[in-house]
């Protein structure tokens, strides 16, 4: 994942997260020997997902912190002041309080499922899975499928203008 915060330009590689020292034209690590999938920055917060599970930190990647460690983290967002994690197992765990505390959230169907995205869109989440697209209108508390459509997956959205484009 490739990341520019505060004129900063980070990536999250199979090794780790790093970032360009502009001055010296090089990279220099952050945090090594994860596979980091996704990286996200809101509210003066990185995340990162990785193999292991989600790391955070508070200043601008110097020092980080595991806040969750439960597997394979697919893909993390931060969805209005939430971290949301979608795991390769097709868990999907929400943090109100940047990771200090976590719940579940549940969705049918999902036999094996696997979460792709989550977005927020007006007063409302949607996620895309295996069966199609959820929307939640408690901030991902309960699901409702409203699109069901097994044969083409949507694996990413993108909200513009209060719409949303899927592929």
């Amino acid at each position: 994942d490739i990341l520019i915060v505060d004129d900063e330009l980070m990536v999250g590689t199979d090794n780790g997260i790093y970032q360009l020292d502009q001055q010296q034209e090089s990279w220099h690590s952050l945090f090594t020997n994860v596979q980091v999938l996704s990286l996200n920055y809101q509210e003066d917060k990185l995340v990162a997902g990785t193999s292991r599970g989600s790391l955070i930190s508070t200043n601008l990647g110097q020092d980080w912190q595991w806040i969750h460690e439960e597997g394979a983290v697919h893909y993390t967002h931060v969805v209005d002041s939430k971290v949301v994690e979608m795991y390769v197992h097709g868990d999907l765990f929400i943090s109100e309080d940047w990771g200090q505390n976590w719940r579940e959230a549940t969705y049918q169907p999902r036999a094996q499922s696997y979460v792709y995205e989550v977005v927020q869109i007006g007063g409302y989440w949607l996620m895309s899975n295996n069966y199609g697209i959820h929307r939640s209108k408690d901030q991902g508390k309960s699901w409702q499928l409203i699109y069901p459509e097994e044969e083409i997956g949507f694996f990413d959205f993108l909200v513009l203008d209060q719409v949303v484009y899927a592929c």
